[in-house]
């Protein structure tokens, strides 16, 4: 995005820009990759074993119904944070 900037401005000027559009892209792409995993029944993260750990009396209502909870009821929230270390940049 840096090269095709149309105004010529400088990297630490549109870092910001670039940083949220990379956010937003990795959010998106892990949204919809945490869809189709529900979608086809697969806890590929393996979710079920941090609801194991932190909330044991909801796993014990689960834990027998886990794939077809995960697939039909679970709500994953995806939370993005994201730094980039530019050890090329001139500012």
């Amino acid at each position: 995005m840096a090269k095709k900037d149309a105004s010529h401005r400088f990297v630490k000027d549109i870092s910001g820009t670039i940083m949220n559009q990379m956010r937003e892209t990795v959010s998106e792409d892990f949204r919809k990759s945490i869809a189709y995993s529900q979608q086809i029944g697969a806890d590929v993260l393996q979710l079920g074993f941090l609801l194991e750990w932190n909330a044991p009396q909801y796993w014990q209502q689960v834990k027998g119904k886990w794939p077809e909870h995960y697939k039909k009821d679970a709500e994953v929230r995806v939370v993005t944070k994201l730094s980039l270390d530019d050890y090329g940049k001139e500012y």
